[in-house]
């Protein structure tokens, strides 16, 4: 390309996109480095944030199609995330609201929030889709931050430092009639697992207690999932 010939957005796009390939290999060598000296903390720290990076380029490698100017392309964008972002909406046997998320929600500030919001975004609104509206009017928003049991207890992390708020907007969009403190109660619990993930409970006020001694009590073992609403 000539130098005085401007860069169409795409172009410019995946420019940034080969640029941000290029550091997310030079961040893996260094983790391959520390983890070959044994140096784990180290190696950890460089995994976290190659694991952040390669969210930015997914993101961005997502938005390429667009940049084209292909009409289609936000349609064809929404049906890859149903296909690759296997995130569950559904019904438990008691009647709540169940979204599982399959990765733990980063730290406010930091980490993938957007593609969280996508893929979230893009299944409930696929859920929702030729179904009777149904709207909570006094809920608790009960999450269940489930750690992979090999994870060292010391990296459970403090829930107000969560990133929660993004994922109770989309809840609240489409399921709630008012997100208000007192209409909409919060709780967090962590407990390990057999691998990271984030389940989302919407219940009924009333069902609190229950939800904690079915779920919580019970390490999710008094949950039956539906499909539908029963």
């Amino acid at each position: 390309m000539k130098k005085n010939q401007q860069q169409s957005p795409f172009e410019k796009q995946v420019a940034l996109a080969a640029k941000q390939t290029a550091r997310v290999h030079d961040m893996m060598q260094e983790v391959e480095y520390y983890t070959a000296r044994r140096e784990t903390d180290r190696a950890y720290e460089r995994a976290f944030d190659a694991a952040h990076a390669v969210e930015t380029l997914c993101l961005n490698i997502r938005e390429l199609p667009a940049y084209t100017g292909n009409p289609n392309a936000r349609h064809r964008h929404a049906e890859a995330m149903l296909a690759t972002s296997p995130v569950q909406v559904t019904f438990t046997a008691q009647g709540w609201l169940c979204l599982i998320i399959p990765a733990l929600l980063p730290k406010k500030g930091k980490g993938g929030t957007q593609y969280i919001h996508d893929m979230l975004y893009t299944a409930v609104s696929a859920f929702t889709l030729g179904k009777p509206p149904f709207r909570f009017t006094r809920c608790s928003l009960e999450v269940r931050h489930v750690y992979n049991k090999a994870r060292p207890e010391r990296e459970y992390r403090d829930h107000d430092n969560i990133e929660l708020n993004m994922v109770a907007d989309i809840i609240a969009r489409y399921f709630m009639d008012d997100d208000a403190a007192l209409l909409c109660q919060r709780h967090s619990y962590s407990c390990p697992g057999d691998g990271d993930r984030t389940e989302v409970f919407v219940v009924p006020q009333a069902d609190h207690m229950r939800f904690y001694q079915d779920v919580v009590l019970g390490h999710g073992k008094g949950v039956v999932l539906h499909g539908k609403r029963q």
